[in-house]
């Protein structure tokens, strides 16, 4: 009786800590995904990190996370802002001749 208390205690315990880590995202995606109303299931949404980062482990910055990080970096800060998003709006991200806020809007990664 002890045993199976203590497995419905792990399972109840691990099942709360799936449930928080799967709404609990990023400030830098909350903060784009608003920005530019990012559906769920478009293909940026579906992208979420890889907006900005190169694998959804977060650690390596792609083209487009990189613009953002130049402005970030100078000023010691990490949270992305809406004024960051929209200094980076005109430039190239994916080297395609179209703007960052071109292909957001088109609903293809900025970063290429």
């Amino acid at each position: 009786m002890l045993r199976s208390r203590g497995v419905k205690i792990a399972v109840t315990y691990l099942f709360a800590i799936t449930a928080v880590s799967a709404v609990a995202l990023p400030s830098a995606w909350k903060e784009f995904s608003s920005k530019y109303s990012i559906q769920a299931g478009s293909n940026l949404g579906k992208a979420k990190c890889l907006t900005c980062h190169t694998n959804m482990k977060g650690k390596v910055l792609n083209s487009y996370g990189k613009q953002i990080d130049s402005i970030l970096k100078p000023e010691g800060r990490k949270k992305v802002t809406g004024a960051d998003l929209h200094a980076v709006e005109g430039k190239d991200a994916s080297g395609t001749g179209q703007s960052n806020i071109s292909r957001i809007h088109a609903d293809k990664l900025p970063g290429g």
